[in-house]
């Protein structure tokens, strides 16, 4: 794989097993119609594609997912890997991403080279902040403090690393955005960019309405976990990805979040809420979001329910990861 093929490597059942260790009583889940707040996250900017280094499909997908957004009326924060300049034209990339700031939605640090404090050594992941800084500060005018997002939300393999790096982005001027609903989207990602390549209407069909399916169910399970963990609905941080399968279906995903009872707010207005202070004292080489975190945390148990996505996607995404 080139440094463009970023797409996570989170284990497939690591939620489904803390789920079901962690499993609140059914009551737990009953609906609320009352507004929740969701916030939604691109990593990976300028975009995963199975096609690493084609330049007219990454500008397509990030300028149909800008102005889809602009469209809905829907705020985002992108969070940018420099290091995929390498295999891209830097010329047309540049101003695509000037596009996301130009349009209002601001762009944070993603690491230079999407590599974690899990695989390398916590200096060496460090370097890697500040080496991928000089663009999104480029690109987006910033000179303040700078979002930034853990690839993988991988945070530190052990409670010293993990304080380490947290001092060392606190020093630097970044505040990290925690994740706390995913929906998997990148292993719905690789068979839809197969699907597009060949052509296949079908199957592009077949996995647009599978993924938006999936994103249903979990926008319930999340926000009822967050009733079981903390009692009530918090603002909830989204996590997907730049790709074309978004690009595709931002309408869609703004409707499911209407429909499920959700407004769509800013990063910086979610995490105004008192529970984006809750302390974070997970350290794994495995990442977690931020609900599991805190559920492990408080001792609390996670809401009944939870599911992988589809067997026919994993399988497609297995088959293209392993090619």
């Amino acid at each position: 794989m080139t440094l463009f093929s970023t797409f996570p490597r989170l284990p497939l059942l690591a939620t489904a097993c803390l789920a079901t260790v962690l499993a609140a009583p059914a009551s737990a889940t009953g609906p609320h119609r009352h507004q929740g707040q969701v916030a939604l996250t691109f990593d990976d900017l300028p975009g995963i594609s199975l096609k690493e280094d084609d330049n007219a499909y990454v500008e397509a997908l990030n300028r149909k997912l800008v102005m889809g957004l602009r469209r809905y009326h829907v705020p985002a924060t992108g969070f940018v890997v420099a290091g995929k300049l390498e295999d891209l034209d830097a010329k047309r990339m540049i101003p695509l991403l000037r596009l996301w700031t130009r349009e209002g939605f601001p762009l944070g640090n993603h690491t230079y080279s999407h590599e974690s404090p899990s695989r390398i050594p916590v200096a060496d992941y460090e370097a890697d902040v500040l080496k991928g800084e000089p663009l999104v500060r480029q690109v987006s005018g910033a000179h303040g403090t700078l979002w930034f997002r853990h690839p993988y939300l991988e945070t530190g393999t052990t409670l010293a690393d993990k304080q380490h790096v947290d001092s060392f982005l606190a020093a630097h001027h970044y505040r990290v955005a925690p994740v706390t609903m995913v929906s998997q989207d990148w292993i719905f990602s690789e068979p839809y960019d197969d699907a597009m390549i060949r052509h296949d209407r079908g199957a592009q069909e077949h996995i647009r309405a599978a993924y938006l399916d999936y994103t249903a169910k979990m926008v319930g399970w999340y926000r009822a976990s967050a009733r079981s963990v903390f009692k009530r609905d918090i603002p909830l941080v989204a996590l997907l990805h730049g790709s074309r399968l978004n690009a595709d279906t931002i309408g869609d995903l703004a409707a499911i979040y209407r429909k499920s009872g959700l407004q769509t707010v800013s990063l910086t207005k979610a995490m105004r809420d008192s529970v984006y202070r809750t302390p974070d004292t997970y350290a794994s080489a495995k990442g977690l979001d931020w609900m599991k975190r805190w559920a492990l945390e408080k001792n609390r148990p996670l809401a009944p329910g939870y599911t992988d996505p589809p067997a026919d996607i994993i399988a497609a995404y297995k088959k293209l990861d392993d090619d």
